[in-house]
């Protein structure tokens, strides 16, 4: 396990302050806890079949080399929030197709 994996044994050096939006957003969350007023969702129709596999792996690529879903939220003991990234994860050995 590394630090960056348990929010409690992260130094100083591995947690950064939020933005001042980000901030924002944070204490919205909190004081509105129960409130999606912060969340975005969308539905897209395709009028072509879909290839399951071939859009999971490219839905797996996004999550795994987009830096933002590596951030993790995290309140300091004086409850100020800050973030820490997540190390990467491991790419797949690619296919020979």
């Amino acid at each position: 396990m590394t630090s960056l994996s348990d929010p409690d044994l992260l130094t100083a050096a591995e947690r950064l302050r939020l933005s001042p939006t980000q901030s924002d957003m944070w204490m919205e969350q909190a004081r509105y806890s129960t409130s999606d007023m912060l969340l975005i969702s969308t539905r897209h129709l395709m009028p072509v079949a879909l290839d399951v596999d071939r859009f999971r792996q490219a839905t797996d690529e996004v999550l795994r080399t987009n830096e933002a879903f590596f951030m993790r939220l995290h309140a300091s003991d004086e409850g100020v929030p800050l973030a820490s990234f997540a190390p990467t994860m491991p790419r797949p050995a690619s296919s020979s197709t």
